[in-house]
């Protein structure tokens, strides 16, 4: 529905950028609900497939990009987050599927934001389970880092990176996008 309203609206569809994500279920593998592991993975895989299936007949002709959000997490397990961390690393397999299927057309990246100051962070804090929710507020990445990094993304550096993923944290990266150093407090 929200391609064919955007094609309504502006007669193309030049990029796509799956960002919804969930963190929950926060817990031991033994004591999640699987429901909850379920519907992490309904979130974080089915989620990006269902809108990038949409997209792509109307991207394939004329090319564009599709951004997905990625995390660390997908290459590195974190105590609590198993749901978390392997619809992460599946997110990052289709990545690497769109790729070889639409990358002659589009360009498809796995963006990984770093540890940003969002309402995911501050459930991760209060869950107090594992290092990443000790980290102090002021240690985390304003939003508008990686929004900017992924608008250089969608306007021609994801050619550079399709099939792969990226770190807002990797300064050669940054350096390509116009983003010399990394301050979490940008």
């Amino acid at each position: 529905m929200l391609v064919q309203v955007a094609m309504q609206q502006f007669g193309r569809l030049d990029g796509l950028v799956n960002n919804a994500g969930t963190v929950h279920p926060i817990g031991k593998i033994s004591e999640v609900p699987a429901t909850k592991w379920k519907d992490a993975l309904l979130t974080n895989v089915y989620g990006p497939y269902l809108c990038s299936a949409c997209a792509v007949p109307y991207m394939a002709d004329a090319g564009g990009v599709i951004v997905n959000l990625s995390s660390g997490a997908a290459n590195k397990p974190m105590e609590g987050w198993s749901a978390y961390c392997a619809s992460k690393a599946a997110l990052a397999m289709f990545t690497r599927s769109m790729h070889q299927e639409f990358g002659a057309r589009i360009s498809t990246v796995g963006f990984a934001p770093g540890l940003v100051d969002t309402d995911m962070q501050a459930s991760i804090r209060h869950s107090g389970v594992n290092p990443v929710s000790k980290l102090n507020r002021t240690s985390l990445t304003s939003p508008s880092v990686p929004a900017s990094l992924i608008v250089s993304l969608l306007e021609g550096v994801a050619h550079q990176y399709s099939g792969q993923e990226v770190d807002a944290r990797d300064e050669a990266f940054r350096k390509i996008c116009g983003h010399s150093t990394m301050d979490a407090n940008q």
